[in-house]
């Protein structure tokens, strides 16, 4: 038996409507029982999807597939799988119809006659993308040098030699004109439409970390206004007068000045004949 037989072994598990299937692919040709495959029989090989299982689209990611239809169409001189070309070439032909050949693509196998055009098909056309699964980075919409000002800004601070050395050069170049240069931007979009490869790839790390939007620092909060003090309450046992502001107390009359002061004494009366009046004394 072949130590490398297991690894030329593989399945496609399928639901229908009684139950499960497998299938395999052998020696050219599907076989539906893997019972009938010699264990030592080198002729049973890898599938595309098993080097892509992990990447490939999803059939819930509409966006994505409208996407690779965009990108499919507008590969007008590239030389690629017939079955491709006759999407490609086709106005009829839907996302529908690539999510298709991408299903039966998957399970082709990965070595052998016209095989290449496939693999290369199914990287292109059927993969997520680094744009696909890096989150929270530039929109391709922002293309304006002041979008990218605090993205350049944030991306100076890293230490260049922390960075590939294509990186680096684009380092140098933003560092010459910050802001302005659209260098960063350029490397980003480029690389947006590179196929994911894992998180672990290390384009995808520095795309994820380079590429990030940055938010603009919020403004200072408002101090709270200061509280006036309120007036004092005037006292209960005075009263203001209206004219003079002083407090007067209560029991003091005011005497007007125009009325003559009133004598105690009695009043005496001189009579021209000398006589005195009644009263006197």
């Amino acid at each position: 038996m072949s130590a490398f037989a297991p690894l030329k072994l593989a399945g496609l598990t399928c639901a229908g409507v009684g139950g499960t299937c497998s299938v395999v692919y052998a020696g050219g040709s599907f076989i539906s029982d893997i019972s009938s495959v010699e264990a030592d029989d080198d002729s049973v090989i890898k599938t595309i999807a098993d080097d892509f299982s992990t990447r490939l689209i999803s059939s819930t990611r509409s966006e994505a597939w409208k996407t690779r239809l965009s990108k499919l169409k507008g590969d007008k001189n590239k030389t690629l799988d017939k079955g491709l070309e006759a999407i490609r070439d086709s106005q009829e032909k839907k996302e529908a119809d690539l999510k298709t050949w991408c299903e039966e693509a998957r399970i082709k196998p990965k070595e052998g006659k016209d095989s290449e055009l496939v693999v290369k098909g199914v990287e292109d056309y059927c993969t997520y993308t680094i744009k696909d699964q890096a989150s929270k980075v530039m929109s391709k919409n922002r293309t304006k040098p002041e979008d990218w000002k605090l993205v350049d800004e944030a991306f100076l601070k890293n230490k260049k030699e922390s960075f590939s050395k294509e990186l680096q050069e684009v380092w140098d170049g933003v560092s010459e004109k910050a802001g302005t240069s659209g260098k960063l931007k350029d490397w980003c979009f480029k690389k947006y439409d590179e196929p994911f490869k894992g998180k672990d790839d290390p384009v995808f790390k520095e795309v994820s970390k380079v590429c990030a939007a940055v938010n603009p620092p919020k403004p200072p909060a408002a101090k709270p206004a200061v509280a006036k003090p309120a007036a004092p309450k005037p006292e209960a046992n005075k009263q203001t007068d209206p004219v003079n502001t002083q407090p007067q107390d209560q029991a003091t009359v005011p005497q007007s000045p125009s009325q003559p002061a009133v004598s105690s004494s009695p009043v005496t009366s001189t009579d021209p004949s000398g006589a005195k009046q009644a009263g006197d004394i």
